[in-house]
C-alpha cells in the first residue's frame, strides 16, 4: 500500500487490508484473523495451533524476504 501511495486503514481485520490493496489473503493469514490482536499483543498460553514465538519468527523472516524484494 505503501509503495502505491495509499494510506492503510486502521484497522487489524487482514481480508479488509488485503481488500483495499485488492490482492488476495493467503488462506494461512486468513486462519490467523480471529487471534489477531492476542498473538501480537499477549503474552503467554493462546489458542493459536503453533507457539506464539515460532508464529512471531516465521513472520520476521518473510519480512525479511519481503524488504529484500523491496530493494
Amino acid at each position: 500500500m505503501v509503495l502505491s501511495n495509499q494510506a492503510p486503514e486502521r484497522t487489524h481485520v487482514l481480508e479488509q487490508l488485503a481488500r483495499q490493496l485488492g490482492e488476495p489473503l493467503p488462506a494461512e493469514l486468513s486462519q490467523l484473523q480471529v487471534y489477531a490482536v492476542e498473538a501480537r499483543y499477549e503474552e503467554g498460553p493462546s489458542a493459536l495451533e503453533s507457539p506464539r514465538g515460532q508464529l512471531l519468527a516465521e513472520l520476521e523472516r518473510r519480512l525479511v524476504v519481503l524488504e529484500e524484494q523491496l530493494s
